[in-house]
């Protein structure tokens, strides 16, 4: 690999970090806006989310471009956003477009939270990149 494409990914890397952290920012905005009930684990999953993508950042800056890295970006980072829009974003889409109830208003039903959330994430991982 060239240098300049791997400066180019680190830049991209960067980029990816800011927009989602902008995304995340201006989704909680909404979610206290709309009171949402589990606004709080919501944000927390965002806040575990972002330190894995700035993990990915900071290893593919002082490591450069690797094929292990390269397997983080194309398979384990998208399945991280997958499961948190699939166990979190779709009920507060749901609730926010008033197609459901809040989720302590269901019986029996436990709100999606952060620690459920993380343990979907820690069973998609790939070996020797553990969620920390």
């Amino acid at each position: 690999m060239q240098d300049r494409d791997a400066a180019s990914a680190k830049g991209w890397a960067c980029l990816l970090v800011q927009k989602l952290s902008e995304h995340f920012s201006d989704e909680e905005k909404l979610m206290q806006a709309s009171r949402w009930p589990e606004a709080r684990s919501h944000s927390e999953t965002h806040r575990l989310i972002l330190q894995q993508f700035g993990r990915f950042e900071r290893e593919l800056g002082s490591q450069g471009v690797t094929l292990d890295l390269s397997y983080q970006a194309l398979v384990h980072l998208p399945e991280i956003l997958r499961i948190h829009v699939v166990t979190s974003d779709f009920g507060f889409a749901k609730f926010v477009t008033g197609r459901a109830r809040p989720p302590d208003a269901h019986a029996g039903a436990r709100p999606a939270d952060a620690s459920r959330t993380l343990a979907r994430i820690q069973k998609s991982r790939l070996p020797g990149w553990p969620l920390s």
